[in-house]
């Protein structure tokens, strides 16, 4: 039997969005129209992909749930021409992003997950988003600053290094787990004239992103 991928979309919006105060009509729109199950390489895992749930990946890494997606989409309340670098992920984040109309980077240190993903956004026709390799821990420092950055998994620290990348009046907002491992908070970073300030948006726990699962003594 067929899966209905555009109805699953419709309910995914319905019954997780809707209830959980998602109201940008621009991201309700953009989560009706990318199809999440193209970004998830194991055929028998795509039916999952709208469920409200983490997603594992065949090389060991995660796909956000669709809310915590959104929340942190939300909160970035990402602009029409802004650029945005996206740390890690599957490249659904990214695509939400470039629907919304950002210049988008994906970091990521696989470059066999760059050529997989590259040709996903070819099959979905999403040419605002550009493959970038290198160690996520550092940023992408070539395309800086950025307006907004986001983490596509959960972080204990963030280097001074990201922090640098962002223009004045930017944003970064990445899942900040705790050491039991098991809980967290949603953190927004904002840079005012050089200035740095941050405030918790949101609970919630996203699976360690390699390379940020250990916890450093200093944090930005």
């Amino acid at each position: 039997m067929m899966i209905d991928y555009k109805k699953l979309r419709h309910t995914m919006v319905e019954t997780q969005l809707h209830p959980s105060n998602i109201t940008d009509p621009d991201l309700l729109e953009a989560f009706l129209n990318i199809p999440r199950e193209v970004f998830v390489t194991d055929p028998m895992k795509k039916p999952l992909a709208y469920l409200d749930a983490h997603l594992k990946m065949s090389n060991g890494g995660f796909m956000l749930s669709p809310l915590l997606v959104a929340k942190i989409l939300q909160a970035a309340d990402i602009s029409r021409g802004d650029a945005v670098l996206v740390i890690g992920g599957t490249g659904y984040m990214a695509a939400i992003a470039g629907y919304l109309g950002a210049t988008v980077f994906i970091l990521n240190n696989d470059s066999v997950f760059a050529e997989r993903t590259g040709k996903i956004f070819t099959e979905i026709k999403q040419d605002s988003v550009i493959f970038v390799e290198g160690d996520m821990t550092k940023g992408w420092q070539k395309e800086a600053p950025y307006n907004v950055i986001l983490f596509s998994g959960g972080i204990t620290h963030l280097d001074k290094d990201l922090a640098d990348q962002m223009d004045n009046g930017g944003k970064i907002i990445a899942p900040m787990n705790q050491p039991d491992g098991k809980s967290g908070t949603v953190r927004l970073w904002e840079k005012w004239h050089h200035h740095v300030a941050s405030r918790d948006v949101f609970d919630a726990y996203a699976p360690p992103l390699k390379g940020f699962a250990e916890v450093k003594q200093f944090q930005f």
